[in-house]
């Protein structure tokens, strides 16, 4: 019997994952399970570095993070794998033709003629889609069953004829573990990738256009308690920290106990995965000035577009409470209170004539290393010596994130500033 057939990396690969999984089963396993730990680790460090604000935060975030961390690496790892595939397949043999005889398998691709004999193959195997002969340590080959007339099944009665000694698996046994797993790859880097694409280019935000050349600003608008959408009710700016995003909203949990509008815009300028209020460079203060002016007009216009009962309130953790601080200090008429968590203002507190009437109410963890809280202890006392009304709250052994303390703490503040605000009649209609 002769077959001839063209060498695909298709059916290298088949012959490799048969080896694998039958002929150095124990060694490779361990050596794929050390593989899969190094590269989560990797993935894990990379996450860790790439977010080292974020990831203090909550879990939410850390997992989002982690998962945004691990598209490119998961797109770099299929991209090293396809050109390493191309580069295999350039270096297959032509046609090749094996014949099949009482002496044993003849192979023939124009430039190499092999001849293994049966009493020197030790393994006959047969996949789905292969026909796998083994003879000698991770050598031989895989034919594809479409090569042979009749899907391989009397190729492979003439080689238990001829080769006796050698019992052919069934092809239920040859379970082709390493495609599944491929294929459970491809899955979740699509579902991944799919997420990042949702996320920079959301089907859940709406945008709006802001007068005076300011650009545009994407947000979401959610309500909680279970509010009416349609009703007058108090509105929350709530501003996402460095690398966030408006569908991670730190208070957008419907079940809070007090009924409120809760926008989430997204900053202008992008940080990593995610969006940034300002740089950390000289221009910190401009740009802060910049995102204050466009979120003083974004919230008028929401007001406009949205029965809103009294002012609104500002809040925000890290860098989002650093802009809360910042429209305190720069548009105090536009708001009843501000709420910063772990932020400090990021800019000069404007001289004027007058205190303003704004309510800041500061939140921030005693053990902060990433915004110390001596910076916000600064930003409150600049403000009290000028006659604010502002007030900071320490939690002792609290670092860059929210603990459950302090959580309820911020929950009960905007519970008690919105409902003061409910009580007040409508500033915009809709």
């Amino acid at each position: 019997m002769e077959i001839r057939y063209r060498p695909t990396v298709k059916d290298l690969t088949a012959f490799q994952r048969y080896v694998l999984q039958h002929q150095h089963r124990g060694r490779r396993s361990w050596g794929r399970r050390l593989l899969s730990w190094g590269f989560f680790v990797l993935v894990l460090a990379l996450a860790l570095v790439f977010v080292e604000e974020l990831w203090k935060l909550n879990l939410q975030n850390l997992l989002l993070n982690g998962i945004l961390v691990l598209i490119p690496v998961v797109i770099l790892f299929v991209a090293w794998q396809y050109l390493f595939l191309r580069r295999v397949a350039r270096s297959l043999p032509g046609e090749t033709t094996v014949r099949i005889d009482e002496e044993g398998l003849l192979s023939d691709d124009g430039r190499v003629r092999a001849l293994a004999r049966w009493s020197g193959i030790e393994q006959i195997g047969q996949t789905k889609d292969h026909i796998v002969v083994v003879f000698g340590y991770a050598q031989g080959f895989a034919i594809p069953r479409a090569a042979f007339p009749d899907g391989g099944d009397p190729a492979l009665q003439l080689m238990q004829r001829y080769c006796p000694q050698q019992e052919i698996e069934p092809a239920a046994v040859a379970v082709d573990k390493a495609r599944k797993r491929l294929h459970r790859l491809a899955v979740a880097g699509g579902a991944l990738a799919a997420l990042l694409i949702l996320l920079h280019v959301s089907p859940w935000r709406s945008s709006l256009e802001l007068p005076d050349g300011l650009g545009s600003v994407e947000y979401m608008v959610k309500t909680t308690a279970d509010a009416d959408p349609e009703a007058t009710l108090p509105l929350i700016l709530d501003l996402h920290p460095l690398g966030g995003f408006p569908e991670i909203g730190l208070v957008n949990n419907r079940k809070r106990a007090f009924p409120a509008r809760v926008v989430h815009p997204a900053a202008e300028q992008w940080h990593l995965i995610g969006h940034s209020w300002f740089s950390f460079e000289e221009e910190m203060s401009s740009d802060a000035r910049r995102e204050a002016a466009r979120l003083a007009a974004f919230v008028q216009i929401i007001m406009e577009r949205y029965p809103t009962a009294g002012r609104p309130i500002v809040t925000g953790f890290s860098q989002g409470g650093s802009m809360a601080f910042q429209l305190a200090a720069f548009y105090p008429e536009l708001f009843v209170a501000a709420v910063p968590v772990a932020g400090a203002l990021p800019d000069e507190l404007p001289e004027r004539s007058e205190a303003p009437e704004i309510v800041v109410r500061a939140l921030h963890g005693a053990d902060d290393e990433i915004v110390p809280a001596d910076w916000a202890r600064w930003t409150v006392d600049h403000m009290k010596e000028h006659g604010w009304d502002a007030e900071l709250r320490l939690f002792p052994g609290v670092t860059h994130r929210v603990p459950k303390d302090l959580a309820d703490a911020w929950r009960a503040l905007l519970a008690e500033l919105a409902a003061e605000q409910a009580r007040k009649p409508q500033l915009g209609a809709r």
